[in-house]
């Protein structure tokens, strides 16, 4: 991991640790429970550094990063599918705004959505990436990615109706 003469982070080091508390907030939508969640941020950031220099585009770590972390949490489910239950009850809500009873209406429901969709819907209207960025993550089309969206709105609206 290349660093300054100094011992210093290099730019992209830093920002990847300052975004390690957003990766925890998309992690926990991506992930069961809180550890699941801290592990899969460590992980990621593990990854980002090791391969730092494939970063072609330095504006969009971010969504770099984010890609990542869905990639290893979708391949984590399909590792852990018999060993875990990945229904276990959440410990913690990040969703912003409204109370709290709301806001675990809202992750309950979520939890309630097919694995890909639910990744699509927290990727691209909770961590505000675009259409595309979600679709690469998932390794599907932007067309994929928008009926996923359209279907998993339409299940959390009747949900939280």
């Amino acid at each position: 991991m290349p660093e300054s003469p100094a011992g210093e982070l290099t730019s992209a080091q830093a920002e990847i640790a300052r975004l390690a508390p957003e990766l925890l907030a998309v992690a926990r939508y991506l992930v069961s429970s809180d550890s699941d969640a801290r592990d899969l941020v460590q992980h990621t950031i593990e990854i980002g550094l090791r391969r730092l220099g494939q970063l072609r585009e330095p504006t969009k770590i971010r969504a770099w990063l984010i890609a990542i972390e869905t990639r290893e949490a979708s391949g984590w489910r399909r590792r852990l599918r018999h060993v875990l239950s990945l229904d276990a009850a959440v410990h913690e809500i990040v969703a912003p705004g409204g109370s709290f009873e709301h806001q675990v209406t809202v992750r309950d429901a979520l939890r309630r959505l097919p694995p890909r969709t639910r990744a699509a819907v927290v990727l691209h209207h909770m961590a505000g990436l675009s259409v595309s960025e979600p679709a690469a993550a998932l390794k599907v089309s932007d067309n994929t990615v928008k009926s996923q969206l359209r279907l998993g709105l339409a299940r959390l609206r009747e949900d939280l109706r």
